[in-house]
């Protein structure tokens, strides 16, 4: 059965390997372009005389006999051999790769060969064309594709010693250049950053066409299933981990019924693109993290977009295409859409009677925003009536819209003795349980989030701390470590899948305002310190949640400590906070809302055992 990957996971591989790749070749390309121009207009380096004269010392007979077999293996004919021996191994193994290790391999001379006749410089022995080094460029872009794709496919005890070898070989080539006189020191820098910025966009076209290849063969396996199942699909994204968690509940919910099927997509990575999904997801990252005036720009800029404009057809046509493919082949009988990008593509496919597919979208945040407001979708669901009404307000009919709670696991609810439950779980249960949650990417800076531990863990007044770190790896071991230095005893968890437990035990959180966090947190009673607020959307869940009495805000360390401080020591105004939050919190939105969704088939068929 298609599913989303894991979503801290797939965030954390998507912003580590992909993204920092892309990064990589535009620098790498930018220092080549850079070297490139400054030979072309004739600069000279102080590098490259004292480069040649070392290395012209280290001359010997067994070196020579090196630097020339080196010659040869970098040559066109010992490329094309080991990329013909290659490609040969694949063919046995991993036969799809072929065709793109040969296309790859000869785009390479083009690059070079175009290179040095756009640069046109002259060698050190006073042959032309030598910017940059063909061999250094050939060595880093090719053998380092060949060592890739030949990675997967040997036994694990080898790989190491392929790595190895690669690295030296790639290494050995450009210095046997120089020692042979063929080329400048600058020669060889500039085949390495072009051949650099050549294997990782390699890479990361030949990882594209990969995961394209296992979309392909998920969709081939779900369009095999069962033909008398009730079919539901769920398109969400894992920008953030909210919408790929109330997808993942709601596939929960739809899976107790006899004889469905459901299938989960990301669908920016499905219908879109894997290159696309990983710059996105590395901008958004990056733009929350260092650059949050460009996020609340853009967020702004599109919060009033009407659905027809230009911009938001635009928007709504990213993917269309594959998606209509998708729903001819599949035939669900219901689509849920828990991102705003799939539901406008939908919203356009219905409006225009490509599809009638009933379609219901869910809408993640306390908050209204353009991109979620498409006139083509069956049904809405939101979290309130404040979010109802403002939906009302953007053309979207009311009876359209349930406000039945944004929905999370069941488990989120405040039935239960919270001093048992630290019982059961081996802490104090007198003292004031704080929780502090980064959030499973952790978009808080480093830094600021060991600020907000030193100072709740200090604090002077007897608590304990739940300091959970998500995926970030660092963080936890940071905190790990200054664990035994701080006044109040903590407990540093990583990646966790009981959040439920530990609201349940706690009287108090601290935590980032995602709209899924701070709906779990309401279902269990819990008061909140909002902090580190992602421009717009979570400024605009601040704003509600502050509004029903629910939470504070702290928008530095120092007022955290204020705030935690005054709760921690006047219990009262903590009881108020948690009276509002069993005003508002909606435990069981889940059910609420998988049963409004499902009231969309036509009567019977969510319990029917044939197709319409």
């Amino acid at each position: 059965m298609p599913s989303l990957p894991d979503r801290g996971t797939s965030l954390r591989v998507g912003v580590t390997r992909t993204n920092l790749r892309l990064v990589g070749a535009l620098l790498s390309a930018a220092l080549f372009i850079a070297l490139g121009v400054s030979v072309r207009d004739g600069a000279s380096f102080r590098v490259d005389p004292p480069a040649r004269d070392m290395v012209a010392r280290w001359h010997t007979p067994e070196l020579d006999r090196t630097a020339k077999a080196l010659d040869v293996l970098g040559s066109e004919v010992g490329v094309g051999a080991l990329v013909v021996i290659t490609s040969a191994w694949l063919w046995r193994v991993d036969p799809p790769t072929v065709p793109y290790v040969i296309a790859y391999s000869l785009g390479a001379p083009v690059v070079i060969q175009g290179t040095k006749l756009l640069v046109h410089r002259a060698r050190p022995n006073g042959e032309p064309l030598g910017f940059p080094s063909g061999h250094t460029f050939a060595a880093l872009a090719v053998f380092g594709l060949l060592t890739v794709v030949l990675l997967p496919t040997i036994r694990p005890r080898y790989r190491r010693l392929l790595v190895v070898v690669g690295v030296l070989l790639i290494i050995t080539m450009g210095i046997s250049r120089i020692y042979l006189g063929v080329h400048w020191a600058t020669d060889v820098l500039g085949g390495y950053a072009g051949g650099l910025a050549y294997l990782l966009l390699g890479v990361t076209v030949l990882d594209s066409a990969a995961a394209k290849r296992n979309r392909a063969k998920r969709m081939d396996r779900s369009a095999g299933a069962d033909p008398h199942a009730l079919r539901i699909t769920v398109l969400s994204c894992t920008y953030g981990g909210g919408h790929h968690r109330v997808a993942e509940v709601l596939a929960q919910e739809f899976r107790r019924l006899p004889g469905c099927e459901v299938e989960e997509y990301d669908y920016i990575e499905t219908f879109i693109g894997h290159i696309y999904n990983a710059i996105t997801t590395f901008l958004y990252i990056g733009s929350v993290r260092w650059a949050p005036w460009a996020w609340r720009w853009f967020y702004q800029a599109t919060s009033a977009i009407p659905y027809d404009s230009p911009m938001q057809r635009f928007i709504n046509g990213m993917g269309k295409r594959r998606l209509t493919r998708f729903l001819e082949s599949h035939q669900p009988d219901l689509v849920v859409c828990t991102y705003c990008v799939p539901a406008g593509a939908l919203s356009e496919l219905k409006l225009a009677h490509r599809t009638e597919v009933p379609c219901a979208t869910v809408v993640t945040d306390h908050a209204v925003h353009s991109q979620w407001v498409h006139p083509g979708v069956d049904l809405f669901i939101v979290s309130s009536e404040f979010v109802r009404e403002g939906m009302v307000a953007r053309g979207i009919p009311a009876e359209r819209i349930r406000a039945t709670g944004i929905p999370i696991d069941a488990r989120f609810t405040a039935s239960g003795d919270r001093r048992v439950m630290r019982q059961a779980h081996a802490l104090d249960a007198d003292r004031p349980t704080i929780l502090v949650m980064v959030g499973a990417a952790n978009l808080l800076r480093q830094p600021l989030a060991l600020e907000f531990y030193r100072v709740l863990a200090d604090l002077p007044h007897a608590v304990q701390i739940l300091f959970v770190c998500g995926r970030d790896e660092r963080l936890r071991r940071a905190a790990q470590a200054l664990a035994p230095a701080v006044r109040n005893p903590v407990r540093v968890y990583g990646f966790v899948d009981d959040v439920y437990d530990l609201m349940a035990m706690s009287d108090l959180m601290v935590s980032k305002p995602g709209g899924v966090t701070t709906s779990e947190a309401l279902a269990a009673e819990l008061p909140l310190v909002l902090v580190s607020p992602v421009p717009g959307q979570e400024e605009e869940n601040v704003s509600y949640l502050t509004h029903l009495g629910a939470a504070v805000v702290a928008a530095t360390p120092a007022e955290v400590h204020r705030a935690v401080l005054d709760l921690v020591t006047h219990p009262d105004r903590l009881e108020k906070m948690r009276d509002a939050a069993h005003r508002v919190g909606r435990a069981g939105a889940a059910a609420r809302g998988a049963a409004e969704i499902l009231a969309l088939l036509p009567a019977g068929r969510a319990f029917a055992g044939e197709r319409r």
